[in-house]
């Protein structure tokens, strides 16, 4: 860095001060404007901050900054001449203020003086240092060529202190932005820690699932979701009286005719008694009812003796989105259901104990078909409910599942199976295999007809509202 040398100016020859014509305005003197008053405090600031910071080169640019200064406070004090350089001086206050905030923080300590903010310290003091010089070489002239090229250099002094300011703009700029970068890297570093955290936790939870599991087999018991049956979710509540009064019925129809009836599929009413699967879906938007429909049919179904088993997926709960649990649990529930089914299980885990943690079209077919075959004169008709399907962790286990229901659909009854989501790309195109196609019904929330909505809406807010009246009414 080229080393300033600030010298004091030689005097000039002693002039009259210039007389002020009667009306004219009162001489403008730079030197005692607010503005110049700031600078000059900011620069105080500036020097003592750059006096902590072991930075080669800072105080000698403040320096710089300094002489500039001076300069100006030589220049004519014309008002014409001196508003462009006291728009400057103001300018250039609000950027002292603002880098001498961040070098204070250097000098705290607070901010660490890395490679890159002592690379841009230089480029500030050399801008500094360059302005100085430049004026400097304006102030050595001799008085008449000053006073001669008043005006250019006037303009010149007011380049410089504009020079400086975009010098400070710069540094402060970079600054701030060196400053969000590092904080963008911190946050993506945090991210990235707190997922490879949550990883590890889930292993962790994996591996005591797991071993859960083989104790259960080791007492001849099934590895099972304990979270996922209907009445296990303190969440879940049913339908409000009155309302869903035409999705309810239809599921209570399907459920309530005989596997045995005819195939003929050549209506949409006969398709709805005979289909082996019902599947309600609805928008992809959590919140339209479909577990709240689900639970409603599962209570009923139970206070029956019709419900086999049910499984409500929540991504919320570790083992009720593990879509491996899916068939083990069922299987679990139906051995409840039947004991003979149960009695089956049992022999089959005694014989086989692996097979509860065989892939998923495996498990249908040992944990479902197989005990099934052994026991149909002795299983009745009932329901398995598979609510929220798609909030299975892994997607495409989805479509394994339903595929290999698909597989073996002819072989599961009198078992129906109610499945509720959302129209998922992997469920959508799972259903659309021909075996399972043949044999559902949809039902789709969102093409409910709108007066039913309206009349759904009117019995949930008159039912509310009745209960808020009872409280306000015991509590009076």
């Amino acid at each position: 860095m080229q080393k300033l040398r600030i010298t004091k100016p030689k005097a000039a020859p002693a002039s009259p001060a210039p007389s002020t014509p009667a009306g004219a305005k009162e001489p403008f003197y730079l030197a005692k404007s607010p503005a110049f008053a700031a600078v000059q405090t900011g620069l105080k600031a500036l020097k003592d901050v750059a006096d902590k910071i072991p930075v080669p080169g800072l105080k000698e640019g403040t320096q710089a900054l300094i002489a500039v200064l001076d300069a100006m406070q030589k220049t004519s004090q014309n008002t014409s001449d001196t508003d462009g350089l006291a728009k400057r001086i103001e300018d250039l206050s609000e950027m002292l203020h603002k880098a001498t905030s961040v070098l204070e923080g250097i000098a705290s300590g607070d901010t660490p003086l890395s490679d890159g903010l002592r690379g841009r310290i230089d480029r500030l003091t050399k801008a500094w240092v360059d302005s100085a010089l430049k004026v400097k070489d304006l102030g050595s002239k001799p008085y008449m060529k000053r006073l001669i090229g008043h005006d250019g250099n006037t303009r010149a002094i007011a380049d410089q202190v504009a020079a400086v300011t975009w010098a400070i703009r710069s540094f402060t700029v970079d600054s701030l932005m060196a400053i969000e970068y590092t904080l963008d890297d911190t946050r993506s570093f945090m991210q990235h820690s707190a997922a490879r955290i949550e990883g590890k936790i889930n292993e962790i939870l994996v591996g005591q699932q797991m071993i859960t599991m083989k104790q259960d087999i080791a007492r001849g018991v099934l590895p099972h979701a304990v979270l996922a049956p209907y009445n296990c979710n303190e969440k879940l509540r049913p339908c409000y009286p009155g309302t869903r009064v035409d999705v309810l019925t239809r599921i209570s129809e399907w459920a309530a005719h005989s596997a045995n009836a005819s195939e003929d599929t050549g209506s949409e009413s006969s398709k709805l008694l005979t289909a082996r699967v019902f599947w309600v879906n609805g928008p992809g938007s959590a919140g339209t009812g479909k577990s709240t429909i689900a639970y409603t049919v599962a209570q009923t179904l139970d206070a029956e003796h019709r419900l086999g088993a049910s499984f409500f997926c929540s991504r919320d709960i570790l083992e009720c989105s593990d879509p491996k649990l899916i068939v083990p649990t069922i299987a679990y529930q139906l051995g409840q259901f039947c004991p003979a089914f149960g009695h089956e299980l049992s022999v089959l885990l005694q014989a086989s104990p692996d097979e509860a943690f065989s892939v998923i079209p495996r498990q249908v077919e040992k944990l479902l078909v197989q005990p099934l075959k052994a026991v149909r004169e002795w299983m009745s008709a009932c329901v398995v409910i598979i609510d929220a399907l798609d909030e299975c962790k892994d997607g495409g286990a989805t479509s394994v599942i339903l595929s290999s229901l698909a597989m073996h659909i002819s072989e599961l009854a009198p078992i129906k199976f109610l499945v509720t989501s959302r129209p998922e790309l992997s469920v959508v195109n799972a259903f659309k295999v021909n075996q399972l196609d043949e044999v559902t019904q949809r039902y789709i929330l969102h093409h409910v007809e709108p007066n039913v909505v309206e009349a759904d809406i009117y019995q949930f807010l008159s039912h509310t509202l009745q209960a808020i009246q009872r409280t306000g009414t015991l509590i009076g």
